[in-house]
């Protein structure tokens, strides 16, 4: 992102593979504002403008493709965070989500292209 570190935000759609249905608990950690939604469906709500803060949530996610979606933004300051994690069930620790499981969204999912005249 070169020297852009203030006032930006991002929004960053996947999907993930849930291979069997079970109820995950999600951390969003952010500095500042980040919202975590699956299945358009809000689950953490972790915005405004605040130093790097996790933020928990427990969620039932059927087996299949969940569309994730993660809206961010950077406010002032120089300091950056950004991090989503899970820990499975019965695990005692948070992990990254593995990338084997991450995809590509579906079309319907994103926004329609603009073109510039």
């Amino acid at each position: 992102m070169g020297s852009t570190n203030e006032w930006f935000g991002m929004d960053i759609r996947f999907t993930v593979n849930i291979a069997e249905t079970a109820t995950w608990e999600l951390m969003l950690l952010a500095d500042d504002g980040a919202i975590l939604s699956i299945d358009d469906e809000n689950v953490i709500d972790n915005d405004g403008i605040h130093a790097p803060t996790p933020v928990a949530t427990t969620v039932k996610l059927e087996k299949g493709l969940r569309n994730f979606r993660v809206r961010y933004f950077q406010g002032p300051g120089p300091d950056l965070a950004l991090m989503l994690a899970w820990k499975k069930p019965g695990a005692a620790d948070y992990g990254y989500l593995p990338r084997s499981l991450i995809g590509r969204p579906p079309a319907s999912m994103l926004p329609p292209i603009q073109s510039k005249e």
